[in-house]
This record gives C-alpha cells, structure tokens and sequence, in this order.
C-alpha cells in the first residue's frame, strides 16, 4: 500500500481447519433444576445488616453441605448465573432439584466470606459429585490437512496485496529485501522503506504447483516493469529538444507512437505539430524506496507596511522613511524522497529567528503642483537679481553658524520658482545629487552662478537660454531637506556671495 512502508509477517496461524467439534445427544439428558431461594437470601441479609455486617452472616447449605457465608445477596445472584452458563446437562434420567438453605450465624475471626466465583466452584462440585456428567459424542477430528487434500503449506508473498507466488522459505527474499535497503541507507536517511507493503502470509495451503523459488520473487520485486508516459508538444519544440529531454536518441523518438486529433501521425521531418500526442514505453522499478531525512528551512518572513499621510508631500507622492527588513523563520522538517523527488513533509519544529522590520512610508495628501502659473514673473523688484520665487519668506541665511552656502526661501510644496537673472541652464540634475535633490545650475550672462536647490519638479533643462524671471521650476523639498523650500545659491569664481546682497523680494 502506497505511504505504509513496511515490510511484515502475519504472527498467527490459520487454524480454523483444525477445530474439535462436539455435539449432544439431547434426548438422553434432562436439565439439573437448581433452585436458589433468593428472596429468603435478601431478607436474610436485611436481617444481618439489620443488626451489624461485622457480627453475622448468612450460612449458605447446599444440598446438605456447608458451603460457606456470604454477606451480600448479589454473591448468591453471581453463583447462579455461573452455574447456570458451566453445566448444562447431566444424565439425571429424570427431573431433580437442589436445594440451598440459608441460615444466621456469628462471625467469627476465622469466618471465610465468599465471593461470587468461589461459591460457584463450591455448587458446582456438589452437583459434579451428585451426578455423573454424560459422555458426549465427539466427532471425528477433522485436520486442515485432511479439509484441504493436495494441498501443502507455504508461504504466500504478496505486494500490496497481489499474490506474487508461494514459497517454502521466506528468509532469502527478507534477506535480500533488507540488503536493497541497506544499499541506499546513509546516515543522512533516518528511515528507508518500500513504497509498497511486503506481506510474508505464513502457513498458508497452496497448490503444491504454485510454489516458486524464492529467487524467481526476488528477481521480480526488485526488477523493473514497463509503464506508458505521453508527452504533448508544445508551441517552441523540436524533435530533438524532446528527444534531449526524455534522454533517448532521435532514432528512439521517431519510433514512438505518436497521434494528433486522435489520429496516428508519424514523427519525422519539419511538420511538428502542437498537440501532437506521443506515447512513451519506459519501465520503472516494481519496487520504489522511500527515504527520510530530517532537513532544516529558512523561509522569509514579510514585513508589515505602515502608511504615514503626510500634507507636507504632494498629493500621490510616496517617500520611504524607514525600510523594512525581512525576517527569518528557520524550520526542522522531515522530508521524504521518491527516486531524489520530495513527496512528503512533516514539519517537526519551527522557530522565529529574527523578526520582520516594519517599513514606514509616508504618502502625500498635500496640494499637487499647479502647472498653470505664468511663465514670467512681472514684478522682478528693484535689485540686481528679481526675487526668484512666487512670494516665500526666508527661512535661513547664508552662514548660519551651520556653513550654510546660501539662502533657504520658505513656500508652499509646488510654489512657482523663476530665474534670478538671465543665462544658460550648463546643469540640471534629478534624486539625490549630493543633497541639493532636483536642482537647477545656471550660468548668468554676468557670469555669476545661480543654483536653485530642492525642487518638487524641473522645468528647464541644460542648454536651455532663460530670461530673468522665466519659470524654471517648483517648490519641492527633495534631497537634504526637511521642509519646501528653495535653496539659492550665488557663486562668483568658486566662492559663494550672499543672495541677499543680489535679490530684492
């Protein structure tokens, strides 16, 4: 039986041949009537209890001896239906009855009380004494050998329960059974057993003609059978891919029955159809091994995900906090294997090695940038340079007692920036850059260098000629930044000016 891997042998023998029958002549006996007085019996035992179950007992007389006491009815209850189940007939030749009479008597320190076994083997031996047991008729003792003629004993192999034959000596095939195991065993293996259930039966009658040798059983449990496989083609396959595949030679594969919309079609040359049906004749072993071994897992353990909402990012926008880390979950399981493929797991003990980091992500629930601003901004102030974003106020000078290398212009997520002064965009950049995020670097037609930092989103790029006050990007808070705003930079030969001495809001 697939999965019950064990080979056994049946410790009982078949003996049901091998039964006495008895029978009775019934005409000859008649039935002992014994009569037990058992209502005297409960009010006998009322009266003792009535005065006190240590002091007295009832005596109990059958057929005028003195059978013993007993202190509680259901004894006298037992011993009657003991009897009534041991002796059936006794050759009396008429009807008699036995009688048993009860009486009162004080306990003394050497008082036997009986049970209900005891007082039957006491009735019994009166009644054994009275009357002689009539002889039965016994027939003749009918032996197995007899019951089954020609036949002789053997021992029946079966696999699954399929007779493979009879043998006279079962050790040679258990021997070499055990071998085959041993052959594959490792200490890796903890268990290596037969797919299939060997049964030895023994002691069974056969026909002497269906005995074998038990070479002839060896030879075929752990020999090969044939088996049919079928194989369907695919959309890609080539005669010799499947030929590769099913480790035969293309010769081998052409000669296979092949059919296509239930038809024989025959395998060769470029026509390979899709569908095409073909019939492989293989063999595998009668017997297959199972072997088990204990193996250990890791398997992933994912880690859960908390969304932050955050007004500060811009509607949709997604940003990473913290990243999660997978934890680790580590396994002891038994794995059985089928010809090196795994058919059965049974996990025996799992443990948390280490537990999942859970990842934290905050998603933008605030204003989306608005696309629809002028592309010129119309009032560019009285200085130098125009105020280069849509209003804003200054969050942070240059220096800051923190080497701060420009002026940090504080305003809404997607607020407007425009160029300082007219030039050429010679950088632009996009993620993380160094901490400036999304930045834009251009070179004035002064010779300056403005770099506008942290933007949400460019909308200018390199080789573009901007006027003063041209749109150029979007207040954002990208790279090294924890808030929108607009990092401005002025450069002149490596050094960094202060804005405020160029700009006029």
């Amino acid at each position: 039986m697939a999965g019950s891997n064990m080979v056994s042998r049946k410790d009982s023998k078949a003996e049901s041949g091998r039964n006495t029958k008895r029978s009775v002549s019934a005409q000859a006996l008649d039935a002992v009537n014994v009569i037990f007085p058992m209502a005297a019996v409960a009010a006998l035992i009322v009266t003792v209890n009535s005065f006190n179950l240590r002091d007295y007992g009832v005596c109990v007389e059958y057929d005028g001896q003195n059978i013993g006491v007993i202190t509680d009815e259901n004894v006298l209850g037992e011993a009657q239906k003991t009897i009534s189940d041991r002796i059936k007939y006794y050759d009396t030749q008429n009807s008699d009855f036995i009688n048993a009479s009860l009486k009162i008597e004080p306990l003394s320190a050497g008082t036997v009380i009986l049970d209900g076994d005891v007082l039957a083997d006491k009735m019994e031996n009166v009644i054994s004494n009275k009357f002689e047991e009539s002889p039965v008729e016994v027939e003749e003792e009918i032996t197995e050998e007899d019951e089954i003629e020609g036949k002789v004993k053997a021992f029946a192999i079966r696999v699954d329960g399929e007779l493979l034959g009879a043998v006279t000596d079962y050790e040679p095939i258990e021997k070499a059974l055990d071998s085959y195991k041993t052959a594959y065993n490792n200490n890796d293996y903890i268990k290596v057993e037969f797919e299939k259930e060997v049964v030895y039966d023994l002691e069974e009658y056969v026909d002497p003609e269906s005995i074998v040798a038990p070479g002839e059983i060896i030879k075929t449990v752990l020999g090969r059978v044939g088996t049919t496989e079928y194989y369907e083609v695919k959309d890609g396959d080539f005669l010799s891919s499947i030929a590769a595949d099913h480790e035969m030679s293309l010769a081998e594969l052409t000669s296979c029955y092949a059919t296509y919309e239930g038809k024989p079609v025959e395998l060769g040359g470029d026509m390979l159809k899709t569908g095409t049906m073909i019939q492989f004749s293989t063999t595998e072993p009668y017997l297959d091994l199972e072997c088990t071994k204990e193996e250990s897992f890791r398997t992933d353990i994912d880690f859960p995900v908390e969304r932050i909402q955050d007004d500060t990012l811009p509607l949709g926008e997604q940003v990473v906090e913290v990243e999660g880390i997978k934890g680790e979950r580590r396994s002891r399981v038994l794995v059985t294997y089928r010809n090196n493929i795994p058919v059965r797991r049974k996990v025996l003990e799992t443990n948390v090695y280490s537990k999942p980091v859970k990842q934290i992500v905050r998603i933008g629930i605030g204003p989306s940038i608005n696309y629809n601003v002028a592309e010129f901004k119309l009032d560019v102030g009285q200085g130098q340079y125009c105020w280069p974003v849509e209003g804003g106020y200054i969050s942070a000078h240059i220096g800051d007692g923190r080497n701060h290398k420009g002026l940090d212009i504080a305003a809404p997520y997607g607020t407007p920036i425009y160029a300082a002064e007219a030039g050429t965009v010679y950088d632009a950049g996009e993620g993380w850059c160094g901490g400036y995020g999304n930045n834009i670097k251009i070179l004035n037609d002064d010779g300056n260098v403005c770099v506008y930092a942290h933007q949400a989103e460019l909308a200018a790029g390199v080789g573009d000629h901007v006027e003063k006050g041209q749109l150029i990007g979007y207040v954002g808070s990208t790279g090294d930044s924890t808030g929108n705003h607009l990092h401005f930079e002025v450069r002149q030969d490596g050094y960094y000016l202060d804005p405020e001495e160029f700009v006029s809001q």
